[in-house]
């Protein structure tokens, strides 16, 4: 039995106007939402809080970045018995990236509820993207404070569904093992990764990586050093991919050719 997050957070009420905004684009996106000044929470970004000294949603990511793995985790273990623990493994990380959780969140229109403050307009895709990654862990957060695990579950169930089956059919892309099979054929030497930047708070850390290899190189950010690392080959590859349109008789293009 969950307590009333009225009660339980102290949050004051909100104007008639705005709690009926939220209940219609809640009913409109199918987001099993009840308790608005909960999610009002979860929907205010630190730069209003920095005008108004109210919380921002912070705390709700924090639990909602838990509560969606515990969820991919049990999805994936229910509906795909025969699947390897590094299967699993490399489908949760993909499903709870930040970009695909951003698209999600862009999908149940998040950038339309969210509160931010004077002059901040997440002009910039990449803030874009981390806020409304957070976005999306705040409001999971605050289905699970209102309806526990089970109703998470469903909901994430919906939302990653037919991407989730995707990647069972078709499997994650693996662009740091491609990399590594070209380079050292190629260059005889393996591609070198190193952090050199991080960012944001300690559960919601964004790491920045340097890749290396040959004349190539390239930064790639993400939620985790193994996202980031991803990144940084996927742009790398992309890299080899432009070299050899202006260099067709680079020995790059057959291997770049024989698919990843």
């Amino acid at each position: 039995m969950f307590l009333s997050p009225l009660k339980k957070y102290n949050l004051p009420k909100l104007s008639e106007e705005r709690k009926t905004f939220l209940k219609k684009h809640a009913q409109q996106y199918h987001i099993p939402i009840s308790y608005y000044e909960l999610w009002d929470l979860a929907l205010t970004h630190i730069s209003f809080t920095n005008t108004t000294d109210e919380p921002s949603y912070e705390r709700l990511e924090f639990l909602g970045d838990s509560v969606l793995g515990l969820c991919i985790a049990d999805i994936l273990y229910e509906a795909f018995t025969d699947m390897t623990e590094g299967r699993m493994s490399a489908i949760k990380s993909y499903m709870a990236n930040e970009k695909t959780l951003a698209q999600i969140g862009r999908d149940i229109g998040l950038l339309e509820v969210v509160k931010l403050g004077n002059g901040e307009h997440l002009k910039d895709k990449r803030a874009q993207e981390k806020v409304l990654c957070d976005l999306f862990e705040s409001t999971l957060a605050t289905i699970y404070l209102q309806h526990g695990f089970k109703k998470c579950k469903e909901f994430i169930s919906i939302l990653l569904h037919e991407r989730m089956y995707t990647l069972f059919e078709e499997g994650v892309k693996d662009f740091k093992t491609r990399l590594q099979r070209i380079t050292v054929k190629i260059y005889k030497e393996y591609p070198t990764y190193q952090i050199v930047d991080t960012e944001g708070p300690d559960h919601g850390k964004i790491f920045t990586v340097k890749g290396d290899i040959a004349h190539f190189t390239s930064l790639g950010k993400g939620r985790s050093k193994k996202e980031a690392e991803q990144k940084v080959a996927q742009l790398i590859l992309d890299q080899m991919e432009e070299h050899v349109k202006e260099h067709p008789d680079s020995p790059l293009k057959a291997e770049l050719s024989a698919g990843e």
